[in-house]
């Protein structure tokens, strides 16, 4: 069996290869010189076994960390390794950079790529772009908290990754109907211009829009092109840029290995500490994708069936602030069926200002509910975002669920099972018209 799956590895690669240099592999065989087709089915058939010597090194990894230890969590982890296999694909191998689109669903989408933690209240869109050409970007604002363009030099994971710029779709000129057009190119544009880095070929757009309202808030009309695309710029690459991007999107799993490693030891020194927030001060935004003007005090949670987890903490004056779950391997928690987030629009603030929160398994009957989909261990994340502070929540008290009334304001509402069903059925619609599913 082994050597069938050797075979049939070699035998893929040769066929990507050849269909990459453009038509059949016959056609391919009988066009290109001998010794230019040997090259590159060679580059091809490394970069292959590369690609999958990489996964088996992170998968091997990744269930070796202590957090593996249960059967759920060995297959959240076993998920991740499949997850970031496709994402890399969508990331490095499929874009197109002389015909870029604003894509939503190939990167995050819950219940399916849930990597990096993404916020369920961002409808996030990507576009992979040549730093070196000149792009147009334009639509409509419509109603989102906020619209941030993000430009990064690179794919996250990349060596020499970085974020250019952030941009608010507010601070452009817009027109009375909050239509806008801005140029991304690394030379001066009039009007709105966003600065590229000539040497970034793989440069990416990441957009951000914090949706808090899911049933009423319309979404950016937004697009993009590429101005001035040559003539008959070519749709494929060239079999040596295949083997370089496959290279690429194996690294991409590596790098969300390595990542889970580095940043659970942060949040937990030892692998030791749990439910103890950490402000993550030092956590370089710019070297992994989040945004310069937020901030994402965070924790591990371990709470046991029965128990509940009383959350305590000051809410700054943001654009938007939010808080939601995750597993030990950072991908969101299940939103769609389960109450894992909260944001300024769905959670009951206290009368002395703070925000109070119950993470259980067992709904305790109250507005502020955060339901961690069955996972005993994981990971609860705040953001504050454009903040005039950076609060770090407090984990009051452990109970028993209960008992949570015992530790809360009095006056905190009761949420009857009817209510539970009418909220969680809002949010099920909610994700249903973001993603148009």
């Amino acid at each position: 069996m082994g050597g069938s799956k050797a075979a049939s590895a070699a035998l893929a690669g040769l066929v990507i290869g050849a269909l990459v240099a453009g038509g059949s592999p016959a056609r391919a065989q009988s066009t290109a010189p001998p010794a230019a087709a040997a090259a590159s089915g060679s580059a091809v058939d490394a970069a292959w076994a590369y690609y999958h010597r990489t996964l088996d090194a992170a998968r091997a990894k990744l269930l070796a960390h202590p957090f593996a230890d249960t059967p759920k969590r060995r297959a959240e982890a076993l998920y991740l390794i499949s997850e970031a296999a496709v994402v890399g694909f969508n990331m490095y191998v499929g874009p197109r950079q002389d015909y870029p689109s604003l894509y939503i669903q190939p990167i995050f989408l819950n219940n399916m790529y849930g990597w990096g933690l993404p916020n369920p209240d961002f409808l996030y869109r990507w576009a992979f772009i040549d730093g070196a050409k000149t792009y147009r970007i334009w639509g409509r604002r419509n109603d989102p908290t906020f619209v941030d363009l993000q430009l990064q030099s690179g794919f996250w994971g990349d060596q020499t990754f970085s974020v250019l710029s952030n941009t608010l779709i507010d601070s452009l000129q817009t027109g009375p109907d909050g239509s806008f057009e801005v140029i991304l190119s690394p030379t001066p544009h009039p009007g709105n211009w966003i600065k590229t880095d000539p040497t970034a070929h793989s440069s990416v757009i990441q957009m951000r829009q914090a949706m808090i309202d899911w049933a009423h808030d319309r979404p950016v009309d937004i697009h993009i092109d590429e101005v001035d695309r040559p003539a008959g710029a070519p749709l494929m690459y060239s079999p040596e840029e295949y083997a370089d991007r496959l290279r690429r999107a194996a690294d991409f799993v590596t790098h969300n290995v390595d990542f889970i490693y580095r940043m659970n030891e942060r949040l937990s020194p030892g692998l030791q500490v749990f439910n103890s927030f950490r402000p993550l001060t030092e956590h370089p935004n710019s070297d992994e994708g989040g945004s310069r003007f937020s901030s994402h005090p965070m924790a591990i949670f371990d709470i046991g069936k029965d128990d509940a987890l009383i959350i305590e903490t000051d809410i700054p004056h943001a654009k938007y602030w939010g808080v939601q779950l995750g597993d030990v391997w950072w991908q969101t928690s299940d939103y769609k069926f389960h109450q894992s987030s909260l944001n300024a629009h769905t959670a009951v603030i206290d009368k002395d200002g703070k925000l109070r929160v119950v993470l259980s398994h067992v709904d305790p009957g109250v507005p502020n509910w955060l339901d961690p989909a069955d996972d005993d261990r994981g990971t609860i994340q705040f953001r504050w975002y454009y903040g005039d502070a950076a609060p770090i929540p407090v984990v009051v008290k452990r109970v028993k669920a209960s008992e949570v009334r015992k530790y809360l304001p009095p006056d905190t509402p009761v949420v009857s099972p009817d209510q539970r069903r009418a909220a969680l059925a809002e949010r099920w619609a909610g994700v249903e018209r973001m993603y148009g599913q």
